[in-house]
């Protein structure tokens, strides 16, 4: 693989990897972040709506209390008072919009004055409806619908009921005297105004659904959340019908209750979370659907990771000539090596850079002459070692092969040079039968 191709390559694995990365890791950040967010915002919703349960209980309360106020008679001289209808029915207008939409109806708990046998005697009690709305939730039956009338029809039929009890009562006492107490007409309790029976308590029946349904009603819906509450037996609360469809279209897993408190389960493209509400049986919850904005940020990802790869892009259309620029003088000292390995001592890697790949041509340029010395060289110093030996061979044929044969003495020369050849000579020059000459020289 050339050098060209590997920097390309290099250039790529260290930037589109780490790019990958950072995108893969700001895409799991941002859907962890955006969870977390939904989570919290689903547990405050579930949280409001908890305390919004609370403050309505506590206005029904009041209210109911406010209503009850009119409807306790108070007794003076031991003898009860006539009720006063009018305020009571002024006073249930005004409330009209809590009892009108949560209160199923008003009960007033009505007895009869004591009879002659004194405050242990039995007395006769019942629940007198004084106010049901024109449309009872869920449907009433046909008894509860005979019995609805106006505020002041009821309480005068309460009124006509305990005073027949009152009379009965009167009529006992007339009849049955008892010792030790005087009898007669004005024997019995002193009434002021028209006898009637004494007011012992109002009783409200409130519409649990639809006082889940208006605590649900109140919840913000910004973001396509769906409130809704459930109870221990399984029974699904939700404003309207289409977010009952709706939250029953969900994974079965998260309309379950577990034992956290509280619960966040996520499925489908949902998130929901659910807040048990104290020392009771309900449980709010709030479903968000966050498919599309896990959605939108996938493909905000993409998006950044195509512009990233666009950028990488640009910048490979960058480098390009750069890489052919730093490649170009690396070719041209694999070319110079390539020259001097067929023998061509005269090429030179003509390049101008001043950095490292500059700083190589030259030490390439200089070994490049200093091998070509060197050859010449050792040329020079082959022929001077021929003509060496050709000197030494022809020096070595001037020198006498034997040595003279005398009979009174033996005469040995031997010639050993320094160097490969040297200027000494010596020679035996025979003159005569009995007479020898020897010759030295030295050049």
């Amino acid at each position: 693989m050339k050098l060209r191709t590997q920097l390309l390559l290099a250039f790529l694995i260290l930037s589109v990897l780490p790019l990958s990365v950072l995108v893969l890791y700001s895409f799991n950040s941002s859907q962890r972040a955006f969870r977390q967010a939904v989570e919290g915002e689903a547990l405050v919703l579930a949280d409001e709506m908890s305390e919004r349960l609370e403050s309505t209980k506590d206005d029904l309360e009041d209210a109911v209390v406010s209503l009850g106020r009119l409807a306790m008679l108070p007794t003076a001289d031991g003898a009860p008072r006539v009720v006063q209808v009018q305020e009571l029915e002024r006073q249930l207008e005004r409330q009209g919009g809590i009892a009108g939409t949560l209160v199923d109806k008003l009960e007033l708990s009505v007895r009869a004055p004591e009879g002659p046998e004194g405050p242990g005697q039995q007395v006769e009690q019942r629940l007198q409806v004084i106010w049901m709305p024109e449309t009872p939730a869920g449907g009433a039956d046909t008894a509860e619908k005979e019995e609805k009338t106006s505020p002041a029809d009821a309480l005068e039929a309460a009124m006509h009921a305990a005073r027949e009890a009152f009379e009965r009562v009167r009529e006992a006492q007339a009849a049955a005297p008892v010792p030790g107490r005087e009898t007669g007409p004005s024997a019995g309790p002193k009434v002021a105004g028209d006898p009637i029976a004494l007011a012992s308590g109002l009783f409200a029946r409130i519409r649990g659904e639809d006082l889940m349904r208006e605590v649900l009603a109140r919840t913000p819906r910004d973001r396509g959340e769906v409130p809704f509450a459930f109870d221990v037996e399984g029974r699904l609360f939700t404003e309207n019908l289409g977010d009952r469809e709706q939250l029953l279209g969900l994974p079965p897993e998260l309309l379950e209750l577990g034992e956290q408190n509280p619960q966040i389960s996520a499925a489908g493209g949902w998130i929901v979370a659910k807040r048990p509400v104290a020392d009771s049986k309900i449980t709010f919850a709030v479903a968000r659907p966050v498919r599309d904005s896990l959605e939108q940020i996938r493909r905000a990802a993409v998006r950044n990771l195509f512009y990233g790869l666009g950028l990488i892009a640009l910048a490979l259309l960058g480098i390009l000539p750069f890489s052919a620029h730093l490649t170009r003088h690396l070719t041209a000292l694999t070319r110079g090596a390539e020259r001097i390995a067929a023998g061509d001592l005269q090429a030179r890697v003509a390049v101008r850079s001043e950095n490292e790949i500059g700083q190589l041509a030259r030490s390439f340029n200089h070994m490049t002459a200093s091998i070509e010395r060197l050859i010449a060289d050792s040329k020079e110093r082959q022929r001077l070692e021929s003509e060496l030996a050709i000197a030494q061979e022809v020096q070595a044929q001037l020198f006498p092969r034997e040595a003279p044969r005398l009979p009174s003495f033996e005469v040995l020369g031997v010639c050993r040079p320094a160097r490969a050849v040297s200027g000494d000579f010596y020679d035996y020059v025979r003159l005569s039968e009995h007479r020898v000459a020897l010759s030295f020289g030295d050049v």
